[in-house]
């Protein structure tokens, strides 16, 4: 990405119309992740789409250890409760119900 001008930049991939904050889609094919730091309560979290297709591989790890390693120490939260409530079926955090995990291989 070249050097940003008052939120200005274009990048190599995905780019949204020399903005840095997209407010529409961006070119496709381009795998999105977006990072939230110090969001909700002070939480930091991020998310990886592939809805518009995807051109850079990713990869998440859980790194099985940590604070927040347990489902006693990363419960639900009420997003995630108000998700489940709204769809059953769905995988809402990170120790949800396993038999609803589907694994994806490219």
């Amino acid at each position: 990405m070249d050097r940003p001008v008052l939120g200005h930049g274009n990048c190599a991939t995905g780019d949204c119309g020399n903005s840095l904050k997209c407010t529409v889609t961006g070119a496709t094919p381009s795998t999105l992740a977006e990072f939230t730091i110090q969001g909700d309560s002070g939480n930091d979290f991020y998310d990886l789409s592939l809805v518009d297709g995807y051109n850079v591989k990713t990869k998440d790890e859980d790194p099985e250890s940590g604070a927040h390693s347990t489902p006693q120490t990363c419960p639900a939260t009420d997003y995630s409760r108000k998700f489940k409530d709204a769809c059953p079926t769905a995988y809402s955090y990170a120790y949800d119900d396993t038999s609803l995990v589907l694994e994806l291989t490219m």
